[in-house]
């Protein structure tokens, strides 16, 4: 009798924490299920309102905006795992020197980006048949949010925000897709197009800095760029060859 006793109150955490662990698990699943629906939807629609040359550009402005994700592609695993073995104070200001360098260095990659993209607006916008250049620059602005994006995603994963992260996910591809219908039924085109996905991962990214804004604002410790880099560098590859 007494045995029993002592069990329960150590088992009832437990079986509670697993409950848990199940429970954000699957909603994360519905999550990534939704968003993917939803990016389907838009491609749906963008096919059906904009004129062929439009969605021809469009789609082609996405292949681009895929690319400029390339340097980030690995960055979600990486925090994430360094988010989840941050259990000490130590660790913890690592971490936060760790984003705070890394946002810092992706942001310097997308101003190079910008660099070209204003050089060679040109050779850009003859090559990929674009009518109206803001379709360009807005699809560079996304390029910024691309980055960032997988940083956010990372920490919180690690954090196992499941619930957060979930709905960063849903929110960027409702949000695209909400935006796009609207910009799109309006008569916008492929500049329209690319400003309703700037508003649906504009939103997604602002919720997911909001849910780690303890972290940005924690005292933080150097960052070390060789070891992370030998890490980072052969993942991103991998992924970004694949995308």
């Amino acid at each position: 009798m007494s045995s029993k006793t002592a069990t329960e109150p150590a088992s009832a955490p437990a079986a509670e924490s697993h409950t848990t662990f199940f429970r954000q698990s699957g909603w994360l699943v519905v999550a990534t299920v939704s968003g993917g629906v939803f990016m389907t939807a838009t491609q749906m629609v963008a096919n059906r309102w904009m004129a062929p040359a439009e969605y021809s550009v469009w789609f082609a402005l996405l292949r681009i905006f895929l690319l400029m994700s390339i340097p980030s592609a690995g960055l979600q695993i990486i925090f994430a795992q360094q988010t989840a073995a941050a259990l000490g104070d130590a660790q913890y200001r690592q971490l936060a020197g760790t984003v705070g360098a890394t946002l810092r260095a992706t942001f310097y990659i997308w101003l190079m980006m910008v660099g070209v993209t204003f050089f060679a607006q040109a050779h850009w916008m003859s090559a990929l048949k674009i009518m109206n250049p803001a379709a360009l620059w807005v699809t560079v602005l996304i390029g910024l949010a691309s980055l960032w994006a997988p940083i956010v995603k990372g920490v919180l994963q690690g954090l196992q925000n499941f619930l957060g992260l979930g709905w960063v996910l849903v929110l960027d591809g409702a949000g695209r897709f909400a935006a796009i219908a609207l910009i799109l039924w309006l008569g916008g085109q492929a500049a329209g197009g690319m400003t309703g996905a700037l508003a649906g991962q504009g939103v997604s990214l602002a919720l997911g800095v909001w849910l780690i804004r303890r972290l940005l604002f924690a005292p933080r410790e150097r960052m070390e760029w060789l070891p992370w880099l030998r890490r980072v560098v052969p993942l991103s590859l991998g992924i970004g060859s694949i995308q």
